[in-house]
């Protein structure tokens, strides 16, 4: 009786220990890279899509969530999470003070036609960090330990879905990051321009936020006019206190409208004078998403940053509309002012007045301020 005891004994403690031992195999391991505060849920008891509100983060080693999913033009794009890795990679380690961090996307194609949708790692999924912009990087892909995957270079038919990552390199005390997701530039479809974005305070163990995603502005093409319905003949001479003795012939296309007038203290003076003051009025238009023959042209606000960047930039114009600074012209070497105006539908303007040493460069001011106004009531109306 006593060995049939000790026989069940044994049996019972061996049963015990194996289920102990499944168990233990069965539990996740703990991870250094962050905690969950609390387990939020909705009053279905679920937990909510943002899964990422309530993580500590450190912001160098760990993934965070997203699990946000947007649909336009029949592109499906659901932004799963992002991995971030301070390992030292294969290859380039990151600069001191950054990391790798790896958008990781599920891509679907629900396009009513037989339409391919192809996207790339270097464009498709562009990141703005803190103010800063990032694009892929090679030293990412190479250093990538994750779950195994393709990468964005990919094309993806009709009814198929495919999860795809991307790498880049950025600052580990990340603040704010803000994804720009497209696909590659198609001549029949318009940018996808879904934007999503994670927010955290400086430092270390810091709570992440994911918020609202969304889609970027898509500024409508604004109507190509002749510069006199911006400023006219009339206003010229009020301002000027000159008299319009000729002009040359406007012109007028995709990326800037233009226009050269001949002023003279003279009614009757001669376009072709000595005296003759020579006046350029540019307006460069906002480079429109609707506009696809835009896509090798320059918008304004290209073309007002490169002359702030330029060897002929002058000085700054404070409080003169957005932005304005002085430079020199590459027309005749004219003084130029430039200035910036953004408008809400149409994107920014770019307004350029340039003349010759005839007349006093001073006078662009008021002239760019009226063209202003005009704008403004223009795209109001």
């Amino acid at each position: 009786m006593k060995k049939l005891f000790v026989i069940l004994l044994i049996l019972v403690l061996l049963l015990t220990s194996c289920g102990a031992k499944e168990e233990a195999n069965e539990r996740p391991e703990k991870s250094d890279q962050f905690t969950k505060k609390t387990e939020q849920t909705d009053d279905t008891g679920k937990k909510p899509p943002n899964s990422a509100e309530g993580t500590l983060f450190d912001g160098r080693k760990g993934e965070i969530p997203l699990n946000q999913e947007l649909e336009r033009y029949g592109s499906r794009i659901i932004f799963d999470y992002v991995l971030f890795d301070d390992d030292p990679g294969l290859f380039s380690p990151p600069p001191e003070g950054f990391i790798f961090m790896y958008p990781v996307l599920t891509l679907k194609n629900e396009r009513e036609d037989d339409q391919n949708i192809s996207f790339a790692s270097q464009s498709s999924c562009v990141a703005t960090v803190d103010g800063e912009e990032y694009i892929r990087s090679m030293d990412a892909l190479y250093s990538y330990s994750g779950k195994e995957m393709p990468t964005l270079d990919t094309t993806i038919k009709k009814g198929i879905s495919e999860q795809v990552y991307t790498g880049m390199v950025i600052p580990e005390d990340w603040k704010e990051i803000r994804f720009v997701v497209n696909q590659m530039f198609d001549g029949a479809t318009p940018s996808l321009n879904m934007i999503f974005e994670l927010k955290r305070d400086s430092g270390m163990d810091k709570e992440v936020q994911v918020l609202e995603a969304g889609f970027k502005i898509i500024f409508q093409a604004a109507p190509r006019l002749s510069p006199e319905n911006y400023l006219s003949v009339e206003e010229i001479e009020e301002i000027t206190g000159l008299y319009n003795v000729g002009e040359l012939e406007p012109f007028v296309d995709d990326r800037m409208s233009q226009i050269d007038y001949f002023l003279h203290a003279d009614p009757d003076g001669s376009p072709g004078s000595s005296k003759a003051v020579e006046l350029r009025f540019d307006l460069y238009y906002a480079k429109d998403e609707l506009t696809y023959d835009q896509l090798y042209v320059s918008g304004s606000q290209l073309t007002f940053d490169q002359g702030r960047g330029s060897k002929s930039f002058v000085e700054d114009v404070p409080n003169l509309g957005d932005d304005a600074y002085w430079m020199i012209s590459s027309y005749r070497s004219y003084p130029e002012l430039r200035v910036l105006v953004n408008d809400d539908t149409y994107g920014p303007f770019m307004i350029a007045l340039s003349i010759n040493e005839n007349g006093d460069k001073e006078i662009l001011v008021p002239l760019a301020e009226r063209t202003i106004s005009n704008l403004n009531k223009l795209n109001e109306g």
